[in-house]
């Protein structure tokens, strides 16, 4: 702001020199300097608008942990929504930060890039790296910088780092599959459930006492647990695969 300042300054200063003063040569010799000073004020103004010359690019990264944005006892699983924009595949992420109640979304804006990464982590993170423009120093501030004008937004990055036990899928298909989910909950899909677990543990235990091993009823338990625990993820990858999500 100084630097346009300047600007307006030479200029008014040559204007009431060549206007109010006689010719002379050191009056052509000021004049010259306020002419040039004003050249430089506003090329340097330019520069500094177009260019962000004085100014240098800093990337300041946070990383959060992610909670999912539903808990439903009757659908295990950890979602980051994805919805989507417009036609080019663009999408806007809702999430919940960990420890937060409230789902925040990302911004639907040019400068705001947004990706997804599927790791082997039990957990899920947000890494977002903010990209600015900010003054060199002091001084580059004091000439250029507008009131309130510290920092120009370059672009943000958003990645979210999900692991095991999540998905990623949009609104409709998680309506869907809760819609889906229900079905497994009917009398008839328990007992269904029921003597296929009990048909599993019936033929590993068989398996284990040709083998010579004494199963005790607390094994007993525990082989009933697991193979309950893996009917119902395989039923849900099924679930998944139908609803078209990953």
């Amino acid at each position: 702001m100084v630097m346009l300042g300047i600007a307006c300054i030479s200029a008014v200063l040559f204007f009431v020199l060549f206007a109010a003063t006689k010719p002379s040569k050191m009056k052509t010799v000021i004049g010259l300097l306020f002419a040039a000073l004003f050249s430089v004020s506003i090329i340097l103004s330019i520069a500094n608008e177009c260019f962000h010359f004085g100014m240098e690019k800093q990337t300041k990264a946070t990383t959060y942990r992610l909670e999912s944005v539903v808990h439903n006892k009757q659908l295990p699983l950890k979602v980051l929504l994805a919805q989507p924009v417009d036609q080019s595949g663009n999408k806007v992420y809702v999430y919940r930060l960990a420890n937060q109640s409230k789902k925040q979304k990302t911004a639907v804006d040019e400068s705001v890039h947004n990706k997804v990464i599927t790791t082997n982590q039990p957990t899920a993170t947000l890494k977002r790296a903010t990209t600015i423009y900010t003054y060199k120093n002091k001084w580059s501030k004091y000439l250029f910088a507008f009131p309130n004008d510290e920092v120009e937004k370059v672009k943000t990055v958003n990645t979210f780092y999900i692991g095991k036990g999540w998905v990623m899928t949009t609104p409709s298909q998680l309506k869907q599959l809760g819609q889906s989910m229900k079905a497994m909950n009917t009398p008839e899909a328990k007992q269904k459930m029921q003597q296929a677990v009990e048909e599993k543990v019936k033929t590993e235990i068989e398996a284990k006492v040709q083998a010579g091993e004494k199963i005790s009823e607390d094994q007993k338990k525990a082989l009933m647990k697991q193979a309950m625990q893996d009917y119902i993820q395989s039923q849900l990858q099924q679930l998944l695969k139908e609803n078209g999500i990953k």
